[in-house]
């Protein structure tokens, strides 16, 4: 496998425009990579989980599109969790990459996460939630797990409350179980891995 970052992505609804598979593509090889390496410890997987992460900091200078706020969550999500693991298991681990990693992180996606780009309702007071801003509250933890950002992880656990609020219902339905059940899915996914993640840093959600 070898990285597939692109300069510039334009991430439209279902599929349009540019740059869907190869994001979310590498995001989910980068984590897998960095897994295997604990298995096997073979220095290749490790090597290649860090290739991809480096490629995408070192290349990619435009996110743009309705859907990209959405997508980057998974592929970001993915790309910190094994930049996580590497950073404390893998000896030749590089300070720069994660430091070059994490500043791309900053200038190219908290704006998208920040309401800055169309389809995404994330700073405005909504009466509905959906998979979109679980699975952008998802990667923002693990970014701040990685950062060792409890301020940053205190907003993330304030967030994840009202969106379960919202999302859950009394009936045991969430807000997209009539959607269909793809979208439904995708959101209990992160309401599970959310409080998974922090049950490991000693904070009980569930």
């Amino acid at each position: 496998y070898k990285p597939r970052a692109l300069a510039v992505m334009h991430m439209g609804a279902y599929g349009a425009g540019t740059g869907h598979d190869e994001f979310t593509k590498d995001g989910e090889q980068c984590h897998k990579n960095a897994v295997l390496y604990q298995v096997t410890r073979d220095e290749r997987r490790a090597e290649l989980a860090i290739a991809i992460l480096d490629a995408w900091a070192t290349k990619c200078t435009c996110i743009d599109g309705p859907n990209a706020p959405l997508e980057a969550s998974w592929a970001i999500g993915a790309m910190a969790r094994a930049a996580e693991l590497l950073k404390w298991t893998y000896p030749k681990w590089r300070k720069d990459i994660e430091a070059r990693f994490l500043a791309w992180v900053t200038k190219h996606i908290i704006p998208l996460w920040a309401g800055k780009c169309p389809g995404t309702c994330w700073d405005r007071e909504e009466k509905s939630f959906n998979n979109w801003q679980l699975s952008i509250c998802q990667a923002r933890l693990q970014l701040a797990l990685m950062r060792d950002d409890l301020a940053g992880v205190d907003w993330c656990v304030s967030q994840y409350k009202k969106i379960l609020a919202n999302f859950v219902m009394a009936t045991g339905q969430t807000g997209e179980t009539t959607r269909d059940m793809t979208h439904c899915q995708f959101g209990l996914s992160s309401l599970i891995e959310i409080p998974e993640m922090l049950r490991h840093q000693g904070l009980d959600l569930y």
